[in-house]
């Protein structure tokens, strides 16, 4: 699971936070704060890489970066739970590379402008092979930042990022939906710059 690189992006275990509701009394853009936000947070068993508000099928969104298994569930269950964050989630696998020599690995979530799409993509068949041919559709020039082989209720996870909504949200019509393979999508966004009015 993302462990051939050195990289510190691409060591250990990764997973994504996928944030639904808050309890009852907390607010989604506090729970973030508290967790990192977008320049993440060390925790007792792992570490936040990121965090947002988004808008769309889940109102919130982590990457998140543990040891193992074991430590990955106390990252979610004991030190995310603590803070307010219900959610679902889903394990990182194969990360897609862009070709060339070396190969480049692009996953989720490691940088990106502040306009940024996250498209949660079942697939038909296998989703490495539907994932490759997402990133080849996209040219060096468009705005994919990168995609993975998750392992939760969907298949590939991809991010696409830009200077506008408008930017974000084309691809998602004009290019992911249309590949083949690809039976459906669920898409959130987020402006990843100061947003928040401060208080």
């Amino acid at each position: 699971m993302a462990t051939e690189h050195d990289n510190y992006g691409y060591t250990a275990l990764h997973a994504f936070v996928l944030i639904r509701r808050v309890p009852e009394g907390l607010n989604i853009a506090d729970v973030i704060e508290e967790i990192g936000g977008t320049e993440g947070a060390e925790f007792e068993n792992g570490q936040v890489l990121f965090a947002s508000v988004f808008v769309g099928a889940y109102i919130g969104f982590a990457h998140v970066r543990a040891a193992d298994l074991a430590a990955l569930q106390r990252l979610l269950y004991v030190d995310l739970s603590e803070r307010g964050v219900r959610c679902e989630h889903a394990v990182e696998g194969p990360v897609y590379s862009r070709p060339g020599a070396p190969p480049q690995p692009m996953g989720p979530k490691r940088g990106s402008p502040p306009f940024c799409a996250l498209v949660r993509v079942r697939a038909a068949g296998d989703p490495q092979g539907v994932m490759t041919e997402i990133g080849r559709r996209f040219q060096s020039s468009d705005p994919f930042q990168g995609a993975s082989v998750i392992f939760g209720t969907a298949d590939v996870l991809v991010e696409l990022a830009g200077e506008s909504l408008d930017a974000v949200s084309r691809p998602v019509l004009e290019v992911i939906r249309g590949t083949p393979g690809v039976l459906g999508t669920e898409t959130s966004f987020a402006f990843t710059d100061q947003w928040r009015t401060p208080s």
